[in-house]
């Protein structure tokens, strides 16, 4: 049901392509304005859409938008009693939702890279070294699929498509953003460290080249404590919102 669902929805439809298309037109403006040989840092901004230098990365928001809708439009259309009826196992049916969406993300994601290398190569007009960047890009997967699962559970949460859709725009863009501010003031120093695990700001840092998850900052989070913050918080959010749509009534 959910697979039928997924190709045969036209906003999914939409989604996908906007998530192919957009990040390629990025790739080929990257390119275009870059000069051979391109370093690591250079290369991975023209694959990724440069999503782990941006605040609001977006394939990674096309791919929580997928997984607002794929949990949310039932309650949005007024369907989420028919679907508890035709599935009342309600585990089964989000098991079933969320890994139709993950996977779905995850070879979009996939392709998405394949289309940015050729976007890539014909902007530059030469090759390009793609040694050191197989983390990055495996992380940026990675990050799309959490980003879906973030989304679908905060439809869970908010049972709608509208109210997490804002949230996945305005936390990223301009809640972490302040918070770091606030958290790095020398007023605050006892919490200043609190400032690096931002989820969203951390999630980041799995779509950096190595050289760059440090910067000019030697306290910034390696891919390894990124990866195990993301998770986190896209677990302990998926948690709550599975706990309530066990609970809820319809």
């Amino acid at each position: 049901m959910e697979w039928v669902r997924v190709r045969t929805v036209r906003s999914t439809v939409v989604l996908l392509g906007l998530a192919l298309l957009l990040p390629a037109g990025i790739a080929v403006l990257v390119g275009l304005n870059s000069q051979a040989p391109l370093d690591v840092s250079e290369v991975v901004a023209g694959l990724t859409a440069g999503s782990g230098f941006t605040p609001l990365p977006l394939p990674a928001v096309l791919a929580g938008v997928l997984g607002v809708l794929a949990v949310g439009h039932d309650y949005d259309h007024g369907t989420i009693r028919a679907v508890l009826t035709a599935v009342p196992r309600r585990s089964v049916l989000l098991t079933a939702r969320l890994a139709t969406v993950a996977g779905v993300v995850a070879v979009a994601a996939v392709a998405g890279l394949l289309l940015d290398g050729v976007a890539l190569r014909l902007a530059l007009r030469t090759g390009y070294s793609l040694d050191g960047v197989a983390p990055a890009l495996a992380g940026y997967v990675l990050l799309l699929v959490l980003w879906a699962v973030v989304g679908a559970a905060l439809a869970l949460l908010m049972r709608g498509t509208t109210g997490p859709i804002v949230v996945l725009l305005v936390v990223p863009l301009l809640v972490e953003p302040l918070l770091g501010l606030l958290l790095s003031t020398e007023r605050l120093a006892v919490l200043n460290p609190l400032a690096r695990f931002l989820p969203f700001q951390a999630g980041r840092g799995m779509a950096l080249p190595v050289e760059s998850l440090v910067g000019s900052d030697p306290e910034a989070l390696t891919r390894v404590q990124a990866v195990g913050v993301f998770c986190t918080f896209s677990a302990v959010l998926l948690a709550l919102g599975w706990a309530l749509f066990e609970r809820r009534d319809a």
